[in-house]
């Protein structure tokens, strides 16, 4: 099982990024999301995409960062209202 925050390309088209959720479906089949790592030639971020999980290839494995390691790198304070 491929674990979140892991950097991972898929087999086919060489799409590479970094694992940010996954999808496990009743019947077996699991789906994961990538986002990708690099900026479009536009210089535009490309969106993510998601995989059937055994196309994609573990090039390394980075645990994610919990929500209070984060929090001063995204500006979210824990507050609303």
């Amino acid at each position: 099982m491929i674990s979140l925050g892991s950097k991972v390309r898929d087999v086919y088209t060489g799409f590479t990024g970094i694992v940010v959720s996954r999808a496990d479906y009743m019947y077996g089949c699991s789906r994961i999301e990538v986002n990708p790592m690099k900026i479009g030639k536009d210089g535009k971020t490309r969106d993510s995409e998601w995989f059937e999980e055994q196309r994609l290839e573990v090039l390394s494995v980075n645990p994610p960062k919990k929500a209070s390691q984060v929090r001063g790198e995204t500006g979210f304070t824990g507050k609303t209202g």
